[in-house]
């Protein structure tokens, strides 16, 4: 909570880390991002890194997996690495934003497809 200042542009959670399979508590992260973003007047958000857990956890048994997603107020953005089990190549990843607004016109180029318009967005984060 006290990491959270005027500075902060969002919270990261990680549905399956690399190293454990574990997932961040995002509920728990939700609650505390409302009540900074309530006393402090601010609009944090959450993005949900979903790693390889963004495979997983949408099938595993409620009674076992706490709400991590769009469920949640201020998860704005979820992303899944497609080269997990998504079966594409290395460095393949999605990601979902729960609302077009939220998603930046400047990464968007519009392509002409199948005689419409669309737009197309894509990120690098490849290392060299």
């Amino acid at each position: 909570e006290e990491m959270i200042d005027d500075h902060t542009i969002g919270v990261v959670c990680i549905m399956g880390n690399h190293y454990s399979g574990h997932y961040d508590p995002v509920q728990e992260v939700d609650a505390v991002i409302s009540r900074v973003n309530e006393q402090r007047g601010f609009q944090v958000g959450i993005h949900v890194d979903g790693a390889s857990g963004a495979f997983v956890a949408p099938f595993q048994p409620a009674e076992d997996i706490k709400p991590w997603d769009f469920r949640l107020p201020n998860v704005l953005s979820i992303s899944a690495s497609g080269h997990k089990f998504g079966e594409s190549v290395c460095g393949t990843g999605w990601v979902v934003w729960r609302q077009r607004e939220d998603l930046s016109e400047h990464i968007a180029i519009s392509v002409s497809y199948l005689g419409g318009n669309a737009d197309s967005y894509t990120l690098n984060f490849s290392r060299p």
